[in-house]
């Protein structure tokens, strides 16, 4: 009886045995599904490495509400101007995009040339990373090691050679970031003027951020300059009385004027995809 007994209690003990097993198995599997499922999501990520994709910077020119003719010549601007735009360009640097993290990553060596009386108006960053863009960011100047540089250092097709902008003063060093030139009447006769933003104390950051969009082609962000920007917003600017021409002197009332204008020059207007 006793042996029974010391039978019946082995097999028991057996069965419990198996039954913990059993259950330690379904939860090792169920704990191994769920990570696999974890580093499923993790791939969702951007990918950790850069392409040859381009994301392009698009811009078009407006003036009040409308595509900019530049064959026009008597807008009026909010300062009782009557004018019209004969140049038109941009230097631009520091150029980031913000991820889906919300960090701000800048694109390497990348700088673009605008010139919208002449219909350039894409700039190309290439390489950029794959993945979720949420931001751009972009600066209108030159760091002052590139600004006061070798202008012969660039290659032929660089947007910082001179022989491509157009935007380089030899004779006073470095370079234009943001530059416009036209005709307006000035009390019946007719004048001309130009305002040329230079040297780091003039150079503006641009920022953008908006509804996200995945990166894994050839994508355009675009933007509308409005030239009526700088006629307006805080100050209202005008040619006749304030004056016709900046070259951003170092004491200059009439560019500290002009600059502060341009806060609100560009409109982010959409991403194609």
């Amino acid at each position: 009886m006793q042996l029974l007994l010391l039978i019946l209690c082995l097999i028991n003990t057996y069965i419990c045995a198996m039954k913990i097993k059993i259950i330690l198995t379904f939860l090792t599997t169920g704990f191994l599904f769920f990570g696999n499922s974890c580093k499923d999501d993790e791939s969702l990520d951007p990918l950790p490495y850069k392409g040859d994709s381009t994301i392009s910077l698009v811009f078009n020119a407006q003036m009040n509400g409308a595509n900019l003719d530049f064959d026009k010549t008597d807008y009026v601007t909010s300062g009782g101007d009557t004018i019209g735009f004969s140049k038109m360009k941009l230097l631009m640097s520091n150029i980031y995009f913000k991820d889906h993290k919300g960090t701000w990553n800048k694109q390497e060596d990348a700088y673009g040339y605008v010139d919208l009386v002449a219909d350039t108006r894409v700039v190309e960053i290439k390489g950029v990373p794959f993945g979720t863009i949420t931001g751009v960011e972009f600066e209108l100047g030159l760091d002052s090691a590139v600004n006061y540089g070798d202008p012969n250092d660039w290659a032929a097709d660089h947007p910082l050679n001179p022989l491509i902008n157009g935007m380089h003063w030899s004779w006073a060093g470095g370079y234009q970031f943001n530059s416009i030139e036209g005709n307006y009447m000035n009390n019946g006769s007719p004048g001309v003027y130009s305002y040329h933003v230079s040297t780091p104390k003039y150079a503006r950051t641009f920022t953008f951020t908006f509804t996200d969009f995945m990166h894994d082609a050839d994508e355009s962000i675009n933007f509308n300059l409005n030239a009526d920007e700088y006629f307006k917003d805080p100050n209202t600017l005008s040619i006749k009385n304030d004056g016709d021409l900046s070259h951003s002197a170092v004491i200059d009332p009439l560019m500290d004027k002009f600059i502060a204008n341009t806060y609100n020059l560009f409109e982010f207007t959409g991403v194609d995809e």
